[in-house]
């Protein structure tokens, strides 16, 4: 093959129009609709060719179509103001700099790694929920002022285009993205030379190119292999996401924890929290350690110095969700990781296996390593949490679930990029810039109340008369795509009705998400399609991974259904779903179905979009939805029950409670109406939803506490931790030693406890505790009375702990404790005493199993 000398051209803009390269290499654009219309003005039929990329947009304009825009004094008076607009927003004092202004949070720095990131549908570097939250949360980062840097993947091919056959099944072709016709640009050095890093794989030196997208105040890296400098093999491994397999996948995954961190230090940043959004980036936590190492620090000091400032985000509510590779795979690919870390291969292999299972049966599990490696762990809603600490219980042994260290911090939406343009154009003018610039203060949102019912449901209409538009063009596209008829597509232009009941179902398609679930009773749901006085329809979107044939499945299933002639032109799927699509659906639908099977979504952020939008959730009490419900605000498919036992009756059982649903409650709300009249009810439900939920369930309110719950807590402890050259990591690795080396001799010998079998309301126990300290020093141990409410199973719920203190007269070898409990409920109450490690700081997962009186 010729060798080849590769340039990017660039368009050339008049000095008026210059402000236009600035505007769209900033993504804060995704936010500020005077500047999407910016772009729209410029060539409106380009701009939907280009899918709405500004950068490839500019660079499909020709000479003179530039020179004419230059001579367009309203289009430079709107370059102007748009300009203007982003300078505005970000001089502006941010939520940060106005409460965390002291001196030790000014250094506060964030980075946030993710295998994803959604920022826009012209980036196509996301496959879905995981990558659209991870933007969401960077977006908000740049609002708040957070100071927060992405680092990610810029993937060759992206996730894949979706399209169906002629059967209705699930194809898949590669993006191609050309990263010069992307809102990206390589990230430079401070001597301004093309920043990149090397990474051993298999012995061998990766070439790692980093990249840098602008989100606003927000930096986002972006590692890519593809170079000239690497082996045809190493240029695949960011080619795909979440493509090829497992190995691939290692090797990505090395790429973005080991690679990110060298490419924060290569650009001269200096992250005070690193934030793990799932257990792709882990390898992160040990390449820290091995940083900390080659200076010379001891594995045990540099793992606890690195764990407080660690932040681990668990997305997923089962077991088999997370990554895990094979012993052959880690040795093979990281050959001389356990030499660099200065432990043995057996010590690396046991922080990625469960207690017990250090011959690594099982593989090398990544969420074990950011769970071993990170001082703080979260879920994504409350549920989830409750889920997480019932999964995770047996690497904390001996706690009760509701002790084990993971905190909820339910997701939410980045309010402005969902926001369709019509209902923004009313908030602005009821709630004024409060609601954009304020999104998660509750007081903001009470004005909804007050807007007059018309005005709302009209800006709504508008919304659902967009998205029909949108679904005739799209359905009509894809007819033309497989070759049909001119009748065929002209007759696809008059689909849907826009005044018509329009419920979504879009998100990907897995099999526990039960897309399929209304065709369980298809006789009852083409009633309803064919009804001519409450018309009803559906539109489906979402893809399957190449992989989940029985997904695909469920797509094949609902388009055969949507074939029949009698009901057609009420049900559609739309292929290619992303977030431009994403966009349309949550400003125009009406309802929002999801119904999974409980407790498997962990949040879920759809239902969350269509809120700000005047839209109504229709949902089954997982995820965000079992927090956010109540009857003012939206429908509960049943009432929390699981089924996991009996999948299948569960299915059918939710399957009838939902078609009651439409057909007795969300119906005759829809259209219990007066001529020429909004639904009067169901606008007071859009009123509930919107003023109690948007400011909830916003990444404002979710940054926020992030920040204050994790990100400077973590921060602070670190700046104790590294103080004089890392002495109270130094103590506290060597307690850790000390505890690992004696735990085993740990127990509690002899309880005593003193006091009625009736205790009245108020008064205490006395109970005596004689335990044996295995030869740890006291200040290591901490001997405890847990106490509270008994259930059927004689288990304790919701019990606490209350230390007792070191008392006198224990026999030879054994240590006396005293306390008191005080009951907090009546009823069957009970109490036990306990041991467990002393650890003042991080909480990873340390393997020492608390001691129970038995």
């Amino acid at each position: 093959m010729a060798r080849i000398y590769t340039f990017n051209v660039t368009p050339r803009l008049p000095d008026s129009l210059q402000p236009l390269l600035e505007l769209a290499y900033d993504l804060a654009w995704t936010w500020h609709p005077e500047v999407r219309r910016l772009f729209y003005r410029l060539d409106p039929v380009v701009w939907g060719e280009v899918n709405g990329n500004p950068v490839a947009l500019l660079a499909r304009l020709d000479q003179p179509r530039i020179d004419a825009l230059a001579a367009d004094e309203t289009l430079r008076e709107h370059v102007a103001r748009a300009r203007k607009q982003l300078d505005a927003e970000r001089e502006s004092r941010t939520w940060f700099q106005r409460e965390h202004d002291g001196p030790e949070d000014r250094d506060l720095l964030v980075a946030y790694f993710c295998a994803e990131f959604g920022v826009s549908e012209a980036l196509p570097i996301y496959s879905g929920g995981l990558g659209v939250l991870a933007g969401d949360h960077i977006k908000s980062a740049s609002e708040m002022g957070v100071p927060l840097v992405g680092v990610g993947l810029l993937y060759q091919q992206g996730y894949f285009h979706q399209y169906l056959n002629e059967d209705g099944w699930q194809q898949e072709a590669p993006y191609d993205n050309d990263f010069a016709l992307l809102p990206v640009t390589r990230a430079r050095t401070s001597d301004d030379r093309p920043a990149s890093v090397e990474v051993s794989i298999e012995g061998r030196s990766v070439h790692v190119r980093v990249w840098e997208a602008q989100v606003g105040r927000v930096r986002l890296l972006l590692l890519d292999t593809n170079s000239p400098r690497n082996a045809a093999a190493d240029r695949e491994i960011t080619s795909q996401l979440y493509g090829g397999g497992t190995e691939l996948r290692f090797r990505q995954e090395i790429v973005l924890g080991i690679g990110g961190v060298r490419a924060l230090r290569a650009l001269g940043l200096a992250p005070t929290i690193f934030h793990m959004n799932e257990g792709h980036s882990a390898f992160m936590a040990l390449e820290r350690i091995r940083e900390l190492v080659a200076d010379g620090m001891d594995f045990d000091t540099a793992r606890e110095l690195c764990a407080v400032s660690n932040v681990f985000t668990t997305h997923t509510p089962v077991p088999a969700g997370f990554d895990i590779f094979t012993v052959e795979q880690l040795a093979e690919l990281l050959p001389d990781l356990h030499d660099q870390l200065g432990v043995t291969r057996q010590r690396l292999l046991s922080l990625g296996a469960h207690e017990g299972d250090h011959a690594l049966l099982r593989g090398f599990n990544m969420a074990y390593l950011a769970l071993r490696s990170a001082g703080s762990v979260n879920a994504v809603s409350s549920l989830h949490a409750e889920v997480s600490r019932g999964m995770w219980r047996p690497l904390w042994p001996g706690l009760e679930p509701s002790e084990v260290p993971i905190i909820g911090i339910t997701n939410g939406i980045h309010t402005r990029t969902w926001v369709g343009p019509e209902m923004s154009r009313l908030l602005d003018h009821h709630l004024g810039p409060a609601w954009s610039s304020d999104t998660h203060e509750p007081h903001v949102w009470q004005g909804v109340t007050q807007i007059p019912d018309a005005e709302l449901w009209r800006a709504h209409e508008q919304g659902r008369e967009r998205l029909v538009s949108f679904v005739r063009d799209r359905v009509g596209a894809q007819l033309t795509a497989r070759g049909r008829s001119r009748a065929e597509v002209d007759a696809a232009r008059e689909i849907f009705d826009p005044r018509a009941l329009t419920i979504g179902f879009a998100r990907r398609f897995a099999t526990y998400k039960r897309a399929n679930l209304l065709l369980r009773q298809p006789e009852r749901l083409r009633a309803l399609l064919a009804s001519t006085d409450r018309p009803i329809q559906f539109v489906f979107a979402g893809k399957a991974h190449p992989q989940d044939e029985p997904g695909k499945q469920l797509i094949k299933e609902i388009v055969h259904f949507a074939r029949d002639p009698a009901v057609r032109r009420r049900i559609v799927f739309l292929e290619e779903y992303d977030m431009g699509v994403a966009r349309k659906l949550v400003q125009g639908v009406d309802v929002w179905l999801n119904n999974p099977r409980r407790p498997k979504e962990a949040s879920g952020t759809s239902g969350m979009k269509v809120v700000p939008n005047g839209g109504l959730n229709l949902s089954v009490l997982d995820g965000w939805w079992a927090e956010a419900y109540d009857s003012r605000v939206g429908w509960a498919i049943g009432a929390g029950e699981s089924y996991e036992d009996d999948v299948d009756r569960g299915d059918a059982i939710e399957a009838d409670l939902l078609m009651d649903l439409l057909e007795h409650q969300v119906l005759t709300e829809f259209y219990d109406r007066g001529p020429g009249e909004p639904p009067r009810r169901w606008v007071a439900r859009m009123k509930a939803s919107m003023s109690a939920l948007s400011p909830r369930f916003s990444t404002s309110r979710m940054v926020q506490e992030y920040a204050e719950r994790l990100y400077l807590p973590g921060h602070r402890n670190a700046l104790e931790m590294e103080a004089d050259d890392g002495a109270e990591a130094r103590g506290l690795a060597e307690r850790v030693r000390r505890l690992e080396a004696g735990w085993a001799a740990v127990g509690v010998e002899e309880v005593l406890v003193e006091g009625p079998r009736d205790l009245p309301m108020g008064d205490s126990l006395l109970v005596r505790a004689d335990v044996r300290l295995g030869g740890l020093p006291a200040e290591d141990v901490v001997v405890e009375i847990f106490g509270g409410r008994v259930d059927g199973q004689r288990h304790i719920v919701e019990g606490r702990p209350v230390e007792m203190a070191p008392g006198e007269g224990a026999p030879d070898g054994l240590a006396r404790y005293l306390g008191r409990w005080t009951p907090q409920t009546a009823g069957q109450c009970a109490c036990t005493v306990r041991m467990r490690p002393r650890l003042p700081r991080a909480n990873p997962v340390r393997d020492l199993q608390v001691r129970c009186w038995e």
